[in-house]
């Protein structure tokens, strides 16, 4: 049943997202305002799946706090589509002026092969960028606002609008290189891998996947366990949607039970609003 109710909202989120990727209700606006707007909007209506699945399953007190769990972080994550906006046109006019829009086809494959190893090469490489974002210090700063975040749901998950910036150097670009975008494909992944974003970070123990199939996919509480506040938990459970990641490099963790570990890092607390989110990596903080 819980596999059932992972598919149920998956797909619900995905068609929503389809549908704003395919109407382009804000095609009147300025390209980066309605790009920006268009962005906010498919988010919104990807996390409403799960943020009913999250509600209805909730503890009552949980279900109380719909401000703190969901009003304020929809303002942040405003704020991140209009900022990181800028990193979109920046990152096109890169693939544009140095031909990799396309990719170079280093590596070209059949088109469903061609299609698996662009997937299987952004999963591994987002693994290790994930992995050096806790590693080197300068990366860390703009990071620790996605993990300063407590009540991690499939709503107040955003992270600062800036690691797109690097995510982009060190995941995409180099993926662009090796193996051509999967076009007309692309669009598809792009909502795919946005719906399991949210998903991953939903805290609904009804979308918890069973334990064989975690082995291989990410899931909520597999990647709860990597925001996990224990200091034990804060170098584990790297992998975006493959954990088979975890398992070869030896730093899985694997859930004990089906409680969500409290979330959040000691003596940094989470953006309060818009405007300390969009300041968060640049704000001096003790310990």
């Amino acid at each position: 049943m819980r596999a059932v109710a992972v598919l149920i909202a998956v797909f619900g989120a995905v068609l929503a997202l389809d549908a704003i990727e395919g109407l382009k209700p804000f095609g009147g606006l300025p390209a980066p305002l309605g790009q920006a707007a268009e962005g906010f909007a498919a988010f919104v209506l990807g996390a409403l799946p799960f943020a009913i699945v999250e509600t209805v399953s909730a503890a009552p007190e949980r279900a109380r706090r719909p401000v703190s769990r969901y009003l304020m972080p929809l303002a942040i994550w405003a704020a991140f589509y209009a900022m990181s906006n800028l990193v979109i046109l920046a990152a096109s006019w890169v693939k544009a002026e140095t031909g990799l829009a396309r990719g170079t086809g280093m590596v070209e494959l059949p088109g469903l092969l061609e299609l698996a190893l662009y997937i299987l090469l952004i999963d591994f490489f987002g693994y290790w960028f994930h992995r050096a974002e806790h590693a080197v210090p300068f990366l860390w700063k703009f990071h620790c606002t996605h993990h300063s975040l407590e009540h991690l749901n499939a709503v107040n998950s955003y992270g600062h609008w800036l690691e797109g910036v690097f995510r982009f150097a060190f995941v995409f670009l180099p993926v662009s290189i090796l193996v051509p975008t999967p076009e007309p494909n692309a669009s598809a992944i792009a909502v795919v891998w946005g719906t399991w974003v949210i998903y991953t970070h939903s805290d609904a123990r009804a979308l918890v996947l069973p334990a064989g199939a975690r082995k291989v996919l990410v899931d909520n509480l597999f990647h709860h366990y990597h925001h996990g506040r224990e200091k034990r938990l804060h170098d584990c459970n790297f992998g975006f949607f493959l954990s088979i990641w975890d398992r070869l490099f030896g730093t899985r963790v694997e859930p004990r039970g089906a409680d969500f570990p409290e979330t959040g890092l000691d003596g940094m607390p989470p953006p309060s609003d818009p405007i300390s989110y969009v300041a968060h990596p640049f704000v001096r903080r003790r310990g």
